[in-house]
């Protein structure tokens, strides 16, 4: 769960920080910048308490069927990098994130073909409908993916986004704008985005919504006190995107839980978490001083 969280924060793939840059209207690869800049502290506690817990707890084996499965299933040479290198290195020198997106997916089609010697037409299913691992060890880890498995992603952000301009439209928010103001007056901007995080993430059980929703309420807020959009971008990849995770019901947290086979139990080993908004609580004023 930490892992995948500091990818959906940094990541330049991030399904989450691309929504936040989109809703927000900032620079991509400038967020992605700061996004992980922020994200040392919370990287390197979490880092530092898996070595802890790693030293006390030692793994006593490995499954071997998994290990034999991949180097049977796929070639594993240093050509397989090259797309994730790539993710990596376009962003860096300024490539514009579909351009990067479009290079990498390009990089690991012609892979497919080539290296792992799948036939063109079962690589494009694949593509469309998501990969099926043939080897049992390796179905749960590596199955899925594909067009068809983004479509319910696809209709939740069209769904949040209409319920953002009905809201606007019909002026349904305002008894809750007027909370949220004095909220913001009295507990400072950052703390009112947490408590506004987990109230979403309780109601409507989905990253997607909580980061369109909030983002709907507070703009004016941050216009209002003169706040610069980036700052708005960071406090919601540093409250809602986490947070989320946190909730049991919740998309961001059932999904991941049901793919591992592992129940609520691992969400307070799940460090990173919330690590990342207690730390921003701190380094906050330091990036920035006004709020």
């Amino acid at each position: 769960m930490s892992g995948a969280f500091f990818g959906e924060r940094c990541s330049p793939l991030s399904s989450a920080a691309l929504l936040i840059s989109a809703v927000t209207g900032v620079e991509h690869n400038r967020f992605l910048k700061t996004s992980f800049k922020i994200g040392l502290l919370p990287l390197g506690l979490t880092t530092l308490i898996y070595a802890v817990m790693s030293w006390q707890n030692p793994i006593q084996n490995i499954d071997a069927n998994v290990v034999a499965a991949l180097q049977d299933s796929f070639y594993l040479g240093w050509p397989v990098m090259i797309p994730a290198v790539l993710l990596v290195i376009l962003p860096l020198c300024r490539v514009r994130i579909v351009h990067v997106i479009l290079v990498s997916g390009a990089a690991a089609f012609l892979l497919t073909v080539s290296a792992q010697q799948q036939s063109l037409l079962t690589a494009l299913a694949d593509c469309v409908v998501g990969y099926q691992a043939s080897a049992p060890a390796l179905k749960n880890i590596f199955s899925g993916g594909g067009v068809v498995s983004m479509l319910n992603v696809i209709f939740i952000i069209a769904l949040a986004n209409g319920c953002a301009g009905i809201f606007q439209g019909t002026n349904m928010l305002q008894p809750l704008q007027r909370y949220l103001d004095h909220m913001f007056e009295r507990l400072h901007i950052f703390p009112s985005q947490i408590l506004l995080s987990l109230f979403l993430s309780c109601v409507f059980c989905n990253q997607t919504i909580g980061i369109t929703l909030i983002t709907q309420m507070t703009s004016n807020l941050y216009r209002q006190h003169d706040l610069p959009q980036e700052e708005l971008a960071a406090d919601l990849n540093n409250s809602v995107v986490t947070i989320a995770a946190l909730v049991p019901w919740s998309i961001a947290c059932a999904v991941p839980l049901s793919v591992m086979h592992v129940g609520v139990g691992a969400l307070p080993y799940s460090v990173f978490l919330y690590l990342v908004p207690l730390c921003y609580l701190l380094v906050r004023r330091k990036h920035y001083c006004r709020s």
